[in-house]
């Protein structure tokens, strides 16, 4: 059956509740984007407070719609995406990070979840060199002060291992994100 806002059957129907998060990382920005969410669908952007999940901030990104640019810009990234990365990645459009596949999947999921004021879980794995990065991620949308939501903050845990080439099928499978209805949690 077609849904409307989903026409294509691109995105599952989001799950109700809120996701089952391992990293504690994740939970302390979970636990927090509840509680300054209050009454709205979508938090604001400037009630971030960066000593409620300070614990966090290594793992916390945030990227902002560009208007100019027609991608999500990266405005934050924290210690460990940076070493994800192997660069800083603050100031990169996703275009600049990904390959053109990739980035248009990504901007297309957190324009989605936006839209939809969904909260994204996604486990997946992150193949480089004799190396995987197993990770657990949580991407949810705030709202700026003008009150457009054009915005995401992230909060990705990464674990490295060592691998070798008649290794690789010891990496998990990577999954497929999954969504969850903000206005049915807490």
């Amino acid at each position: 059956m077609s849904n409307p806002i989903n026409p294509l059957g691109l995105y599952p129907d989001p799950q109700q509740g809120l996701p089952i998060v391992q990293s504690q990382a994740l939970g302390i920005v979970l636990k927090h984007w509840l509680d300054i969410r209050r009454d709205r669908s979508i938090p604001l952007r400037s009630d971030i407070d960066p000593t409620a999940i300070y614990q966090a901030m290594p793992a916390i990104w945030i990227y902002q719609y560009d208007d100019d640019h027609d991608d999500f810009r990266c405005e934050l990234s924290g210690d460990a995406i940076n070493t994800a990365w192997k660069r800083n990645i603050t100031g990169a459009l996703t275009r600049e990070l990904f390959q053109p596949n990739i980035a248009k999947t990504l901007t297309t999921r957190w324009q989605y979840l936006i839209d939809r004021a969904l909260v994204m879980k996604t486990d997946f794995n992150m193949a480089r060199d004799l190396s995987f990065k197993p990770a657990e991620r949580l991407t949810l949308p705030l709202t700026n002060e003008d009150g457009s939501a054009r915005c995401i903050i992230g909060v990705t845990e990464y674990a490295y291992k060592k691998f070798y080439e008649d290794q690789k099928d010891v990496a998990p499978p990577d999954s497929n994100p999954h969504y969850f209805d903000c206005l049915t949690g807490p």
